[in-house]
Parts: structure tokens; sequence; C-alpha cells
């Protein structure tokens, strides 16, 4: 199993964070789109939400940031109003009690996961970023994001193609082995306080 980067952990947690504050008993691919949006919130020095990295790992998410938001922004994606369409919509019926402390990634969540390793399996690349993980879920058709995602005008085909063609070599310093001791999670919720690990 290949590592993740430290911006596809920082997708996981907020995905997890989403999901456990709406009281679902898994992550859903929803909240991991609404992870991969919100990416930018921890990169501000004085940033105060659920994550907060240290300096070195703040740099190599910001490099990876920067690579994947030129493609998002080149098919005319705006993420503050994609993550706000995510959220209005309808969530699983099921709920998560509030005694648990844990919310693992559903079915539909893990396959996007698994192709997104083949993906950079199949590349050479030496972990999993935060690219193959948004091109698995552009190339998915785990519902409701095909609908969701050409709902906002997005140019669909231009963001697939762009997804699928290989990083500058030189812009890949994020793909450094990551310690998940280089940043912090905190739950946005007391009682949904997350312990989401690498193998859930």
């Amino acid at each position: 199993m290949l590592p993740l980067t430290d911006a596809v952990y920082v997708v996981w947690k907020f995905a997890a964070d989403e999901a456990a504050g709406a009281g679902q008993v898994s992550i859903e691919p929803v909240d991991l789109l609404i992870g991969v949006c919100s990416v930018p919130k921890p990169l501000t020095p004085n940033s105060t939400g659920p994550i907060q990295l240290e300096p070195a790992a703040r740099d190599r998410v910001h490099s990876e940031w920067q690579a994947v938001s030129k493609i998002l922004e080149r098919a005319g994606v705006d993420i503050v109003r994609l993550r706000r369409a995510a959220r209005q919509l309808p969530r699983p019926a099921s709920k998560i009690h509030f005694s648990s402390t844990r919310v693992s990634r559903s079915e539909p969540s893990r396959r996007i996961f698994e192709r997104a390793e083949r993906t950079a399996q199949s590349s050479g690349a030496a972990s999993v970023g935060l690219r193959e993980l948004l091109a698995a879920m552009i190339e998915s058709d785990e519902r409701p994001l095909p609908d969701l995602i050409k709902s906002q005008g997005i140019d669909y085909a231009a963001l697939k193609r762009a997804l699928q063609e290989p990083p500058h070599p030189n812009r890949t310093s994020w793909r450094t082995p990551i310690s998940r001791q280089a940043w912090t999670p905190r739950c946005r919720n007391s009682r949904h306080c997350l312990q989401t690990v690498a193998n859930d």
C-alpha cells in the first residue's frame, strides 16, 4: 500500500470531520469532495480550523495544492461554490451514535482511494497524492459526484483530461513520505471526536 501525501491526509481529516458533524456512520464520496475543497483552509499561518499544520507540512500541502488548484481554475471550478453545493445534498439516513468515536470510509470511498492508488502505481509515484485522489473522484461513477460536478457548470471533460496529464517532474517535492505527527487534527464537534487512521 502506497503512503499518502500530507494533502491527502488533510482531505481525509476534513472529510471525516464533515461526516461526523453530519452524524453519519461513514465518510462518503461527497465528504471527500468537500475535503478537497477545504485543503486551503489550514494553509494560512494563523489558521484556527480543525487541522493545524507544522511549517514543513504546510509547505508540502501548499505546493501540492498549488499544482492542483491551477487545474481546477482552468476547468472553471469555484471550490467555495462547489463545497457549498456538496453540503446541500441529502445525507445518508443512518446516523452515528453520539458515544461513537470513530468514522471510517464507506465502501464507495474506499473504492476511490483504491483507484487513486492504482493510478499512482501506474505512473511510478512513490505516494498517493491529491491529484490522483481527485482524478479518481472525477472518473468515479460513485453518486452523486458526477451529477454534482456537472451541475456546477464545470468543464468535466477538460478537468478529467488535465488530471490525467503527468505532473511536472520538478513539482513533486510534496511526495516526500510524511509523518502524521506533522499535523494535528482537532474535532469541530467534541461529541464526534475523530480517531480515523490510515487503514480505515
